[in-house]
């Protein structure tokens, strides 16, 4: 319960910045990179969304919505970071200086542990019952 708990938290934490992020979008127009017709910010919100209430749902959806939501946002945090560590200023930056797609990515890498860890946990209290 604590691992959810911690889960949560962070899920949480990634969708109300995801949620600043694309509210600055919509009244600036150019805070967040286009990927095609859609603000980057937007599918970052929708999947930290989408795994943020992964973790509370019955477990035949758990996994399938985890994956959905948190499959775009790891490739993206981690183009993100790619395209900012070799061609430089891809991502908006935080208020002291640091590309949010380097904490996005902090934070996809963070969840997948704590994801396993729940599955993990919960395939182990299964199997003893």
């Amino acid at each position: 319960m604590l691992t959810k708990l911690l889960f949560s938290l962070v899920a949480g934490f990634a969708v109300f910045n995801g949620a600043l992020l694309s509210i600055a979008h919509l009244q600036t127009g150019a805070t967040c990179p286009m990927i095609g017709p859609l603000p980057a910010c937007y599918l970052v919100l929708t999947g930290y969304t989408l795994v943020l209430v992964s973790v509370w749902l019955k477990r035949t959806w758990r996994a399938r919505l985890f994956w959905l939501g948190w499959s775009p946002v790891a490739l993206l945090a981690g183009l993100g970071t790619g395209l900012q560590l070799t061609r430089g200023e891809t991502c908006p930056r935080t208020a002291g200086g640091i590309p949010q797609c380097f904490i996005s990515l902090a934070m996809v890498v963070a969840l997948l542990v704590l994801w396993l860890l729940i599955r993990h946990r919960t395939t182990a209290m299964t199997e003893t019952r």
